[in-house]
């Protein structure tokens, strides 16, 4: 059995999504709102790690703001601006590339998600930011895979493993029952 998401059945299903069916819960998407307008004056790069819109995008956050958003995801298909099928393992940008790297309902799904996160604190310039949205909880929902849920204590431990990130703020966000959103928010060194 495979997991490849082409073909009639899936376009049907994606055709489905589009007409209007749930899209991505409205907490993650307005947490992402709250980081950009707390945190941020002007607008500049940002990197939006497992970008594919599956439920829904951050992508309008961010281009209403004038940001210059880059969409990134192992796979191709809509709202994925650079295909990495290794992401995992390395983001193909240089060092303190963007203002921002952020990522929401995704890393639940990367079996090696320190690695990323790494990653995505190298490809963030010194003095920026890194937004993470992920579940404490929830049901199973494999995209293709369905590794973790993040605990209160995940992001300091994640700043202890990673030097050059430092926590400025993590929350769970009670608003959603069914998935009650761990975010956190790193500033790099």
């Amino acid at each position: 059995m495979t997991n490849d998401q082409s073909g009639p059945f899936w376009s049907l299903v994606i055709g489905i999504w589009d007409l209007g069916f749930p899209k991505m819960h409205p907490s993650a998407y307005a947490n992402c709102e709250r980081f950009v307008d707390r945190y941020f004056s002007q607008p500049g790069l940002v990197l939006d790690v497992g970008s594919l819109d599956v439920n829904g995008s951050l992508r309008p956050i961010f281009a209403s703001r004038g940001w210059n958003y880059t969409g990134l995801d192992r796979r191709p298909g809509k709202n994925v601006d650079v295909v990495n099928p290794a992401i995992r393992w390395w983001l193909p940008f240089d060092d303190g590339n963007f203002e921002a790297v952020v990522s929401s309902s995704a890393l639940e799904h990367d079996p090696t998600f320190w690695i990323t996160f790494w990653e995505m604190v190298r490809v963030t310039r010194s003095g920026g930011l890194v937004y993470i949205c992920v579940p404490s909880q929830g049901k199973y929902h494999g995209h293709p895979v369905d590794c973790w849920r993040f605990q209160k204590d995940c992001w300091a431990g994640l700043a202890d493993w990673c030097p050059r990130a430092e926590l400025v703020e993590c929350y769970i966000d009670p608003s959603d029952e069914l998935w009650q959103d761990n975010v956190g928010i790193f500033r790099v060194k």
